[in-house]
């Protein structure tokens, strides 16, 4: 793989935006628009469409990737919540450890309803969900307290329910 300037690109790799604190997915409508004149397959990294940094939450590649799905570009998804990503965490488990991993005692966390929990559950893992992510203006309307009907309806939009929930988590 050569990294080369949209002319002469054969297909894209979108990871992000160049300076998500600073910049919307908008901003690269004329780029977008450019590189789906050349029928270039976008190949998105990550489709989570925002991500939670502290107590911003900024865009990320899904939310590129979506806005040239709604051109008419092709795009191809990678990560969660594909399949392939889960198998080669368990793999990556499995030679750390020398040996077999039991799923029913694997824990996959996370904060996206459509890409955490709805990859883990398509796994077969066990989710432990956090509430002040990415969903939190959802599941807490105007910073309150934590509407359950909300958190309900997310887990039934993504089709997955969590072993757990937590607020938040640092490490």
């Amino acid at each position: 793989v050569m990294r080369v300037g949209p002319q002469a690109a054969d297909y894209i790799v979108c990871t992000g935006l160049f300076d998500d604190r600073n910049e919307t997915p908008s901003d690269y409508d004329e780029q977008l628009a450019a590189l789906k004149a050349r029928d270039l397959t976008m190949l998105c990294a990550n489709p989570d469409i925002v991500v939670a940094i502290g107590n911003d939450l900024v865009y990320c590649a899904g939310a590129i990737a979506e806005r040239y799905a709604a051109i008419g570009g092709r795009v191809l998804t990678f990560g969660k919540p594909h399949a392939p990503i889960y198998a080669a965490a368990l793999e990556r488990l499995k030679n750390l450890r020398g040996g077999d991993v039991d799923k029913a005692r694997t824990l996959a966390i996370g904060d996206g309803a459509f890409t955490d929990l709805a990859g883990a559950g398509r796994a077969g893992l066990d989710c432990l969900f956090i509430i002040h992510g990415v969903h939190r203006a959802e599941l807490h309307p105007g910073g309150g307290a934590l509407d359950e009907a909300a958190l309900d309806s997310l887990f039934t939009r993504a089709g997955a329910r969590p072993k757990a929930l937590a607020r938040e988590l640092f490490w």
